[in-house]
């Protein structure tokens, strides 16, 4: 068993990955409820949305929901093209900060379509699914256990599969409860602003990009031995 916790190595990238995770949350929230009534982080869910609107279109917004999955999909490759795979003893690949700060562009955006224009839907959704799509293509590049940020499910049966449930191979697999607590704050906290004021939703997600983009400010960092 491993003596030392799986995010020892760069504890600032954990930090900062757990702030996005906290955004997911924020936004799949946002979006279901407010702006399409789809998912953008949480693509399984999009799918089986999308599975549902053939059979009842009236009760799903079909465009969103496509829209989502689109440009979930286009954000994964424009960032994996983007992102590198970290050089040897690097914590992340050069141009992290840019690319957390890409996503809080594009949050942004978000904000000013629905709150100034009468656009359909999934003009709101194309910009935070092409973000999250952008993230989880980041996540997967600096590759932290547990931290997918999006994809929980992956999460919690690696650390049910780790726990004394099953094997019991890692003593630190209670960490996957940390992303999952972190993104249902998120997608609480969004979920009580938002009936305030879908923009304050917004708001809270753009924050906690802010805190991730500062977390990897300085481009690349030197890992911990």
């Amino acid at each position: 068993m491993s003596t030392v916790g799986p995010w020892h190595r760069d504890p600032k990238a954990a930090i900062a990955l757990l702030f996005l995770t906290a955004a997911a949350g924020g936004l799949d929230a946002t979006a279901f409820l407010h702006i399409g009534g789809t998912f953008v982080s949480n693509q399984t869910g999009t799918v089986v949305l999308l599975a549902i609107s053939v059979t009842d279109s009236g009760a799903i917004n079909t465009v969103a929901v496509l829209t989502s999955l689109a440009c979930f999909v286009l954000g994964v490759a424009a960032a994996g093209r983007y992102l590198p795979n970290a050089a040897h003893g690097e914590l992340w690949p050069l141009g992290t900060p840019l690319a957390v700060l890409l996503e809080l562009v594009l949050v942004a955006v978000c904000a000013v379509i629905v709150s100034t224009t009468h656009l359909a839907p999934a003009f709101g959704v194309a910009p935070i699914a092409l973000a999250m799509g952008m993230q989880a293509a980041l996540a997967r590049r600096i590759g932290l256990p547990y931290l997918t940020t999006g994809y929980i499910t992956g999460s919690t049966t690696s650390m049910i599969m780790r726990s004394p449930a099953d094997d019991r191979s890692d003593r630190w697999w209670w960490f996957g409860v940390i992303p999952i607590a972190v993104m249902a704050f998120g997608a609480l906290t969004t979920a009580l602003l938002g009936t305030q004021s879908v923009v304050a939703a917004l708001g809270f997600v753009g924050t906690a990009m802010g805190v991730a983009a500062w977390q990897t400010r300085g481009g690349r960092r030197r890992a911990r031995e």
